[in-house]
């Protein structure tokens, strides 16, 4: 089958599309995916930089991606809640079991991929499989970290640092289908984007710091991942939360601190492929209450391109891959 695949770590230059790489065999709780479109995401570069060897190990050749949207080939005896023929996406992980780490393993730059049913959902009917390929890994990080970790409300106040970007789309709308009053942080060329996708005030980060914001918020989301703590902790209400998706290098080694379930003022949500969470997802864009924002849509021969746009920065919603 046709793949991007690395051999070594390093820059862009390191992918290369093969056409003779072995088609996955699935085992009884996976499904064969026959893979439409695929997207980047900033693990994806990391993980091509050699920054998450300790954890996914350095077994080549090795296929990027996470996110997936295609049509299901073959279904392993295990599996009950899909059949040949439907529409899916998903951030797949191609271990046959979770992994201690958490860290689903990526495969998604190829034209067959071998993925758990738990990962997977039925792709909405109004998303195209491009648009739905954008959503899974962002989308499931936005809503795992707002409504499940921190558990938002109607009438929260919520500011949202890095806003623009493929999780800070799907954050904003989330938030807003909830009820909360949401400020965006973003660049003045996002402004537009920002107001077309309900915020309550937009905060361009270019202009002042937004230390100096007078507001209280009850919760401060940095999809950025520039603030900190010490100095943010003036904008948040007394039982105010600051949560980001960035661990601390102790708590990104060590599970149980990851699953955690109390909150505290300051804390961090993990990603994981879940296909139950991309379901209500999958509920929410199918009432039009959240929509998938692609930036660029590449070729699959243009993979370094993508990665070289993406580590660029300035990307507003998601970059897809056509395979």
């Amino acid at each position: 089958m046709k793949a991007a695949i690395i051999n070594s770590f390093g820059n862009s230059e390191v992918l290369s599309v093969e056409n003779d790489i072995p088609k996955p065999e699935i085992k009884k709780n996976q499904v064969l995916v026959k893979v439409i479109a695929a997207s980047i995401n900033p693990l994806d570069y990391k993980i091509r930089k050699g920054e998450l060897k300790q954890v996914l190990g350095n077994k080549f050749p090795m296929i990027l991606g996470n996110d997936v949207a295609g049509i299901v080939e073959k279904c392993g005896e295990d599996v009950h809640d899909f059949k040949v023929g439907d529409h899916v996406y998903g951030m797949i992980d191609t271990n046959e079991k979770p992994s201690y780490f958490g860290f689903a393993k990526p495969g998604a730059y190829a034209e067959y991929v071998a993925t758990r049913a738990d990962t997977l959902s039925l792709k909405p009917q109004n998303l195209s499989f491009e648009e739905a390929a954008s959503v899974p890994l962002c989308a499931l990080t936005a809503y795992q970290s707002l409504v499940k970790k921190v558990k938002i409300k109607k009438d929260d106040r919520i500011l949202i640092n890095g806003s623009s970007g493929g999780v800070g789309v799907f954050a904003v709308q989330i938030a807003k289908s909830i009820g909360a009053e949401v400020t965006a942080v973003a660049s003045k060329q996002n402004k537009q984007l920002m107001l077309d996708l309900g915020v309550d005030h937009f905060f361009n980060y270019k202009q002042k710091s937004i230390y100096d914001i007078e507001e209280k918020f009850d919760v401060i989301y940095d999809i950025a991942s520039n603030l900190t703590y010490s100095k943010s902790k003036p904008l948040l209400n007394k039982k105010g939360v600051f949560i980001s998706n960035t661990p601390s290098p102790i708590a990104a080694l060590i599970p149980c601190l990851r699953k955690r379930k109390k909150v505290k003022n300051k804390t961090f949500a993990w990603v994981s492929p879940h296909g139950k969470d991309l379901s209500v997802i999958s509920k929410m864009i199918s009432t039009n209450q959240i929509r998938p924002l692609i930036d660029t849509i590449y070729f699959l021969d243009q993979i370094r391109n993508a990665h070289e746009h993406i580590e660029k920065g300035g990307v507003s919603g998601k970059l897809v891959v056509k395979i």
